[in-house]
């Protein structure tokens, strides 16, 4: 089985805290609807779940121009 942890992320880190075959198997248990499965902030950190990715205001006013100016 291919290690979907790898996959997503990479394996640049080999000195993790994190146990990758647990978190793979809380990944697989993931996809189940309904299941609430618990990650530790380590855990979701290590899987990008803390990254901002929000827009900056400079992107709004563009949007908001680029709208404007398509009417």
């Amino acid at each position: 089985m291919p290690n979907l942890i790898d996959e997503l992320i990479g394996s640049d880190n080999e000195q993790s805290i994190i146990e990758t075959e647990a978190l793979e198997s809380k990944m697989i248990e993931a996809n189940n609807p309904g299941a609430i499965i618990e990650f530790s902030p380590e855990e979701a950190d290590y899987l990008g779940a803390f990254e901002d990715d929000s827009m900056d205001m400079e992107d709004i006013i563009e949007g908001a121009l680029d709208l404007l100016n398509s009417n």
